[in-house]
């Protein structure tokens, strides 16, 4: 709801928010920020928009690539 009223793509935020919080999810047993773990996930199992996992990552600053 508020990426739209940002005038943003709600789809990508709520791609982005799921990704993420799998990171957070698997985060106790994968090593690593959670946010860089989502970003992975995501790379490597279902996401082919590389702006929805740039968004997991980089949302804490932690973008790595």
């Amino acid at each position: 709801m508020i990426a739209s009223e940002l005038g943003l793509d709600p789809t990508i935020a709520a791609r982005g928010g799921l990704l993420h919080d799998i990171g957070k999810a698997v985060s106790a047993e994968v090593e690593g920020p959670h946010a860089i773990i989502g970003r992975r996930f995501g790379k490597r199992n279902m996401v082919k928009k590389p702006l929805i996992v740039n968004a997991v990552a980089s949302h804490h600053e932690e973008y790595l690539d």
